[in-house]
């Protein structure tokens, strides 16, 4: 990683990541930010409590023109977020939505590399800037970033020893939960209580903000869209089934591996847990893409998250093949998603042999 010859690869990858931002700037109507956008537009202008009304969305989508629709399954929290932005016209708030989106991208990226070699962290900062997914996620103006950076956030709180306020900012989840859907899991397989403890407040205090915001008719038909979403994935841009069904298909059998997976990814972060405050959520992340019931590029940017921490962990050559694997899998995903469900299940079974002298020892070094 360290030649000039990988870093001139990384940086034409990194030129290409910056492209796509750069089309989402320019083209403000495309992707997810845009529809959010229309979302939010009819909350102010109808009402809160027309965050999912068909007509209210349809009377601003007449007005914002995105190039592509789709029924509202966006969280509340996600919505809550968003109001703000739509009180600017759409180029400007999409602008601004970008430059909170690099802000993340760039304190993430701050906070999960080593502190002790600032080429190993240009190395990194390339290697986010190439990776596929991310690219993906900021052309789109994804929530992914955002939430990133809160998970990244929390891990750094719980290694600091601040276990309550690193619950509260994996609360964050809330604004796309199937990101770390098996992060309170693996936290509790590990026993961080505590954390867990600020986690359950941060919640209900976004959920009590919504329904205050939103009123429970909102919430309700926001749950009756999930449901019309989970019957109708073909109409979301989606695939059905999510990563394992590239190995299973969508039969009985999806059901039964993505039952084992949650059993192993919990039963892996027990095994962990003496290694610090990082094993439950490089479990927790790789393993709620796993057994996610979509799959979809953008929300890949976490398990760049899960390589970054397992290798703060653990930075030995085996390790970082299993990472780089990891990454080529995700780089591959857009075409084929079979390399990356495999490479996402080695990284999650390797862990299972991470108990040895020697990975603890590295871990106790290891900030």
């Amino acid at each position: 990683m360290r030649s000039p010859l990988a870093l001139g690869i990384l940086a034409l990858f990194a030129v290409f990541g910056l492209v796509h931002w750069g089309i989402a700037l320019i083209h403000p109507q495309d992707g997810d930010f845009a529809l959010a956008y229309t979302y939010c537009r009819a909350v102010l202008v109808a009402g809160p409590g027309h965050a999912y009304d068909p007509a209210a969305l349809m009377a601003q989508r007449v007005v914002v023109r995105p190039t592509e629709w789709f029924l509202n399954v966006y969280t509340p929290a996600q919505i809550l977020l968003t109001i703000p932005f739509a009180t600017l016209p759409l180029a400007p708030a999409s602008l601004l939505w970008g430059v909170v989106e690099a802000a993340a991208v760039l304190s993430a990226w701050w906070f999960l590399t080593p502190p002790d070699s600032l080429l190993e962290r240009l190395s990194w900062l390339l290697l986010a800037a190439g990776f596929l997914p991310l690219a993906s996620a900021l052309q789109l103006g994804q929530v992914v970033p955002l939430v990133a950076l809160a998970v990244v956030a929390s891990w750094r709180l719980a290694g600091a020893g601040r276990p309550y306020w690193a619950g509260v900012a994996l609360a964050a989840l809330a604004i796309k939960p199937q990101l770390g859907l098996l992060l309170p899991l693996t936290l509790a397989a590990s026993g961080a209580w505590r954390l867990l403890g600020g986690f359950a407040i941060g919640l209900i205090s976004i959920g009590l903000s919504c329904v205050l915001v939103f009123g429970t008719g909102a919430i309700t038909a926001w749950l009756g869209n999930l449901a019309y979403a989970a019957a109708h994935p073909d109409e979301f841009a989606v695939a059905p089934g999510g990563y394992l069904a590239a190995l299973t298909g969508t039969g009985g059998a999806l059901w039964v591996v993505r039952t084992a997976i949650v059993a192993a990814t919990a039963l892996v972060a027990y095994q962990c847990r003496q290694l610090g405050a990082g094993a439950p959520f490089v479990m927790g992340l790789v393993g709620s893409l796993l057994v996610s019931p979509f799959s979809h590029v953008p929300d890949q940017v976490m398990l760049l998250v899960s390589g970054a921490i397992g290798l703060r962990l653990d930075p030995r050559a085996k390790r970082r093949l299993l990472a780089f694997a990891l990454y080529a899998g995700a780089q591959l995903s857009v075409a084929l998603t079979l390399p990356l469900t495999l490479a996402s299940l080695a990284w999650l079974v390797s862990w299972f042999s991470a108990t040895s002298k020697r990975t603890a020892e590295v871990a106790a070094r290891t900030p």
